[in-house]
């Protein structure tokens, strides 16, 4: 039996038609007929219906037949993989399907892998959870990245192993107009607020719909898209928010006409996790997906919004570190800095001038910068250190006066600390605000 016979097979399955099928095997349909008619006087039953040279479909043994030739590619797949990992480097193709509001950790998973086994190439296909299932039930993907309880991943376990790898969470995506001001906004408050969302069908939307529901609201949604970058697009222009994964908004970062603010109260959170085939042996490149993202801590979140291992540009404060793996478990150190040495070749930050100080709704921030500055941000942290606010200011071109309004609509009244840094993280401005 030959196995290209069996990837044509395959082929025909996945492309439903034998023109389309012969060009994905990069063959012609003439020779994939008579290969599939040759694997039928094989076999000795007809597995192909067809009508006028036209696919139809399989027949009950040509059914049965592609669920072997599958397995059957996949395991020649894995037994290539595994005698290259014999010879000392791991070489192979993952093919990972991965939901669209986990796209924006698909980077730092594969940088993880990536880390350890250089030599194996990983394509990312954006699929709902259920074509993740069905594809790894045909050995078309080797892994998946999806929501644990969505279609029962986490309850499958005579088929599929789930590790949890992140906890997604919410926050409100938008302008200034409607949610400026905020440190963070219930899903109650959410509701009231025009919201462009994912379409129906997907599975962030349902998240989202069952969260509202068990707030006891039902939101104003007034547009809606198939895709987060649809979503950000109408969010762009002003008129609408959005609800997104605080992953998505992350990516995004801080931008001179959008803001995330975080939701709670309550605080909703779904598991996100990499889905494998349990099966023996385990194909070595999905092995090797697996304990890299199982071994590693995953990632940093600082009270001052930085979310690498070290953080530089600090001042004298109180900062606080979470530390989260991928199997979601965390912990939290928080350290105090009483003092920071410099080195000659760094000016010392400059003190803010912040007018009127003390302020109760705004205040307005000046300033001059002897050179160019990109990037510029202004952050608000309280006495623990904590990050409460960011704004993003105009860009100075060779230097020059700058000036911005800073609101503090829903601080409570105390002391704050203003830092100015651009997008390199120097910090070119310290002040001290006190909200009446």
């Amino acid at each position: 039996m030959n196995l290209r016979h069996l990837s044509y097979l395959t082929a025909l399955a996945k492309e439903r038609n034998f023109g389309r099928a012969a060009r994905a095997c990069h063959i012609t349909q003439p020779s994939l007929s008579a290969a599939l008619l040759q694997l039928e006087e094989e076999l000795g039953v007809p597995l192909v219906l067809r009508s006028r040279q036209r696919f139809e479909g399989f027949t009950p043994e040509g059914a049965r037949a592609l669920q072997w030739a599958q397995q059957i590619l996949a395991d020649v797949d894995s037994l290539t993989q595994s005698l290259s990992s014999a010879r000392g480097q791991l070489v192979g193709h993952l093919h990972i399907g991965i939901i669209p509001t986990a796209e924006p950790m698909a980077g730092r998973l594969c940088a993880q892998f990536h880390a350890q086994h250089p030599g194996v190439r990983v394509t990312w296909l954006s699929l709902t959870a259920k074509e993740i299932a069905t594809g790894m039930s045909e050995h078309r993907l080797d892994a998946g990245i999806s929501y644990a309880d969505e279609i029962g991943f986490a309850s499958l376990g005579t088929q599929f192993a789930f590790l949890p790898l992140y906890t997604e969470g919410y926050a409100v995506l938008g302008s200034e107009r409607w949610i400026g001001g905020q440190v963070c906004l219930t899903w109650q408050q959410a509701a009231q607020l025009p919201l462009v969302l994912l379409n129906q069908e997907m599975q962030n939307r349902q998240l989202i719909d069952r969260h509202f529901m068990s707030a006891g609201v039902v939101p104003q949604v007034i547009a809606e898209a198939s895709t987060l970058v649809g979503v950000l697009s109408q969010v762009r222009t002003g008129l609408q928010c959005a609800i997104v994964p605080q992953q998505f908004a992350d990516l995004i970062g801080v931008t001179a006409d959008l803001v995330a603010v975080p939701l709670s109260t309550p605080e909703l959170t779904a598991t996100i996790g990499l889905v494998t085939l349990r099966r023996m042996p385990q194909a070595p490149c999905a092995a090797a997906l697996h304990a890299a993202l199982s071994a590693a801590d995953f990632g940093y979140g600082w009270t001052t919004g930085a979310s690498t291992q070290s953080i530089a540009g600090i001042l004298p404060g109180t900062y606080t570190v979470t530390v989260r793996d991928l199997n979601g478990c965390t912990v939290e150190k928080t350290l105090v800095v009483k003092f920071v040495s410099g080195t000659d070749d760094h000016e010392p930050p400059a003190l803010l001038l912040l007018y009127p100080n003390p302020a109760s709704e705004s205040t307005a921030i000046q300033g001059t910068l002897p050179v160019d500055a990109k990037g510029l941000q202004l952050a608000l942290y309280d006495a623990q250190g904590r990050l409460l606010r960011q704004m993003a200011l105009p860009d100075t071109a060779g230097g020059g006066d700058f000036a911005a309004p800073v609101s503090l609509s829903g601080l409570a009244a105390g002391t704050y600390r203003a830092v100015l840094r651009d997008g390199m993280g120097k910090v070119w401005g310290v002040g001290t605000l006190v909200k009446m």
